[in-house]
């Protein structure tokens, strides 16, 4: 920080883009509440809260479910801190590079995200599906998403999404689309407590809206985000 970013506090910026946390798979529930000081302290020092766009970590082979639990907390910062946002690539990686080539479709989700927030261009849907709450009831649980128009499976079902009972042994649920939310509900579990998606560090999405942007790791307990 004192070599890198200080010198250039002085400097005025229009927002940064931070493509990191390959690093802290080694400790990945710490990372949330890092990362949500860094973006604090970053503007504190320039005295102004720029945008701060966060690009998730591509899927990669090496990291058990670390690389979940990294996706999952930046999904929760860009959430939870003002005036950020998030940009996916694990649609667009491959689970052998740590560091995928196919840079343009990455580039082209950041600069349409910062045309749309930071400089007011009507470009359409250009975010992809936001997981705002989970609901457990009746044996089900129910997801409710933002930027959920025209949500599909990208192979007429998924896989991808898990419930569990209080004892956390997850199984594959049925999901279903309704609306701007998905229902899950498994045979075995009657009484759901935990909820995720694509939740392993390889994962590939399979849910996407009608601007083909896909929905970002995912993990909840009882009504929280």
């Amino acid at each position: 920080y004192n070599a890198m970013i200080a010198p250039f506090n002085d400097f005025k910026i229009a927002g940064a883009a931070w493509y990191q946390g390959e690093t802290n798979t080694g400790n990945p529930d710490l990372y949330a509440p890092l990362l949500t000081d860094m973006i604090a302290s970053w503007r504190k020092a320039r005295g102004y809260e720029f945008p701060f766009y966060i690009i998730q970590i591509a899927p990669y082979g090496s990291w058990q479910d670390s690389g979940a639990k990294i996706r999952n907390a930046q999904r929760y910062v860009a959430l939870n801190v003002p005036n950020s946002g998030l940009v996916l690539t694990a649609d667009v990686s491959e689970a052998d590079n740590l560091h995928p080539k196919n840079k343009k479709p990455v580039g082209i989700r950041l600069a349409n995200l910062a045309l749309t927030d930071s400089y007011h261009k009507n470009l359409g849907l250009v975010k992809s599906p936001v997981w705002k709450s989970s609901e457990f009831r009746d044996g089900k649980v129910i997801l409710n998403l933002e930027n959920a128009e025209g949500l599909y499976f990208k192979n007429g079902i998924s896989k991808q999404f898990e419930i569990a009972a209080a004892d956390g042994k997850f199984v594959v649920a049925q999901a279903s689309i309704k609306n701007n939310q998905i229902v899950l509900q498994a045979k075995n579990i009657r009484n759901p407590v935990y909820v995720r998606y694509a939740w392993s560090s390889v994962a590939m999405p399979d849910l996407f809206n009608k601007a083909h942007l896909p929905a970002s790791t995912y993990y909840s307990s009882g009504n929280t985000k």
